[in-house]
This record gives structure tokens, C-alpha cells and sequence, in this order.
């Protein structure tokens, strides 16, 4: 129902002539680099269709890799609740092999944001929706002072080095190989062999394991944390989903992290498999909903229950801002 558009953003200029010295950004064109987005718009739709009336606006963005189409179970929900949707999809690693620059990093990924809102005429969010990886991202455009209303972190990565991306040397090491073009095929092997020896799952497209493992060596940890602290610190209504279950983010990691943000586990709601209540969670401007079985893809598994939790805090959001809802 929703019309795909596509917009080329010229993006990190400043970023690249600052980079071209570091591993990976020899090649960075000074000039920028121009990346197309693939994005739907519901309020860019409204438009065309008649239909301008003033709609609170929730960003989407996925993990790594991902598109748009991940948030299929949410984008119509938000529409059918008079709320307009923005999602788009990040370049993928096709897209670093062609470039030889493009490396998913979270300071790339943040200026490509601003690039893209500026290009759409967006000045602020009502709410900003991030999957995994993405959360960097989220919180750096936050902490950037772009004005955002609320925020709603769906399996964020835990402080913590998560296991699917241990011991780094040998992930990140393979990483670091395959940001060199005559070395890939032998970052490649090197990813494919390791992951089978350690008994990680090991998918048939590297280049979707590439993504990730750059997104994550990228994530920059120490900086995250103070994300993460300033999130607290402005009590900015949020939402955050974790799941027993997670393969990629362990449940022991992301409960700690949660701890370090004085969020602890008798505050949560907590679903079954089967989505029963096993425990009613605490009414604050942070909610955190744990699920049972909820895999890495909380906001898919169990859509209705995310999809009404990221509403009631975007209301909370509104009303926090006397905003007409």
C-alpha cells in the first residue's frame, strides 16, 4: 500500500576528508559520497493524494543487514492509528565492494541520516524506531541534538561484546581484511571457517555477514555507553525489547546493560511464548518489555504487543510536548 521511492543523498564529505588517512577510506572521495535510499514515506503519500493534514512522524531504521520491509507488521499499524511512517533501507555491503569506502560505520550511518532528513525537509522526529545495530546510530542522532521526541531501541546491542562477534581479533579481524579489495575472498574463507569451527550459524551470503560484523566493529563501545547514559539522564520517553531467546545478543548481556541504566528485571513486562503475561511492568517514562520468545526480531514475533507499546509511548511522547495527537 505504501509507494517506494528512491533518493540519491550526497553524504560525509566532511567525514571522509577527515578519514582518508584510516584503514578502509583511502579511496573516500573528498567531494562526498552519493548513496540512493530505497525509503517509503506515508506522509509524502498523504500528499499526493490530497491529503496534507499534520500526522506525528516515527522514523524506522533496521539493523545490518535489513530493509525497510522488516517494520511490514508495523508500518500499516501506524497508519491505520493516524501516524505517518519514514523507513528506509541502508546501502549494503554490494555497495562497499563497489565503492571501496562505504564501510557501515555509525558516524557514516548517522550523517547519511541527517543528509537524508535535511533532503526530505524533515527537521525532527515525534519518535525514532531502531533494530540491533541500528541503536548506535539512534542514539548518536540523538545525542546530536536532532530533535527527537522519543525512542524505541528493539533488541539494542548490549554494552558488553555480544558472543556472535567473539573473540573480535578473529571477527573483526576478518572485518578489518575484507575493507581491502584483493583481500576479500580470503576474508571470506577466513569468516566462513572461523564461524563453523566456533558453531556460530553460518549463512550462505557473506556479504550479509560482512554487514554486520562491520556494523558491529563500528559500534564504538565506549561512546555507546555514554549514549546510553544520556538517554537516562533526559528521561526521554523510550521503549527498549529484549528476548531470551536472542542468538546474536545474549540475555545476560543485554540485562546488565538494562542494570546499568537502572532499569532492573521486576520493572519489565515479561511475555511467554505464547504472548501470557508472566509479569506486568512498571508505568515509567522507560518501558522495557522481555519476551520469552521473542528471537532477535522481538518487533516482528510478537507485532501486536510491540507495535501498541511504541504507540502508547509515542502518546506519551505527544502529551509530554502538549503536541495535538
Amino acid at each position: 500500500p505504501f509507494t517506494e521511492r528512491t533518493l540519491t543523498v550526497n553524504t560525509c564529505k566532511d567525514l571522509y576528508n577527515e578519514w582518508r588517512g584510516k584503514p578502509g577510506y583511502w579511496e573516500a572521495p573528498t567531494k562526498g559520497l552519493n548513496v540512493p535510499l530505497k525509503y517509503v514515506y506515508t506522509t509524502q503519500d498523504r500528499k499526493e493524494n490530497g491529503d496534507s493534514s499534520k500526522r506525528p512522524l516515527i522514523m524506522f531504521m533496521t539493523g545490518a543487514p535489513g530493509t525497510y520491509k522488516d517494520y511490514s507488521y508495523s508500518l500499516p499499524f501506524f497508519e491505520q492509528n493516524g501516524v505517518d511512517s519514514l523507513a528506509f533501507t541502508w546501502p549494503d555491503t554490494a555497495f562497499s565492494r563497489k565503492t571501496n569506502c562505504w564501510w557501515h560505520s555509525k558516524q557514516e550511518k548517522t550523517q547519511l541520516v541527517f543528509d537524508f532528513l535535511k533532503a526530505l525537509k524533515i527537521t525532527e522526529l515525534d519518535m525514532l524506531v531502531a533494530h540491533s545495530s541500528a541503536c548506535y546510530v539512534a542514539l548518536n542522532l540523538f545525542t546530536s541534538h536532532f530533535k527527537t521526541r522519543s525512542l524505541a531501541l528493539l533488541n539494542p546491542p548490549p554494552v558488553k561484546t555480544p558472543r556472535c562477534v567473539l573473540p573480535k581479533f578473529v571477527i573483526f579481524g576478518c572485518g578489518r581484511l575484507f575493507q581491502h579489495k584483493d583481500k576479500r575472498d580470503l576474508a571470506s574463507f577466513l569468516l566462513r571457517t572461523s564461524l563453523t569451527m566456533m558453531l556460530h550459524p553460518v549463512k550462505k551470503d557473506m556479504d550479509n555477514v560482512f554487514q554486520s560484523v562491520l556494523a558491529m566493529m563500528y559500534g564504538d563501545s565506549p561512546e555507546y555507553r555514554k549514549d546510553l547514559d544520556t538517554l537516562v539522564q533526559m528521561r526521554l520517553p523510550a521503549l527498549v525489547t529484549i528476548s531470551d531467546d536472542d542468538k546474536l545478543f545474549e540475555i545476560g548481556k543485554s540485562l546488565r546493560t538494562l542494570k546499568d541504566m537502572g532499569r532492573k528485571p521486576e520493572t519489565f513486562w515479561y511475555y511467554d511464548k505464547n504472548e501470557g503475561i508472566i509479569q506486568e511492568g512498571v508505568d515509567d517514562y522507560m518501558e522495557v518489555i522481555r519476551f520469552q520468545g521473542g528471537s532477535h526480531y522481538t518487533f516482528s514475533r510478537h507485532s501486536d504487543i510491540v507495535n501498541e507499546a511504541i504507540l502508547g509511548i509515542l502518546q506519551k511522547a505527544l502529551e509530554k510536548q502538549k503536541k495535538i495527537f
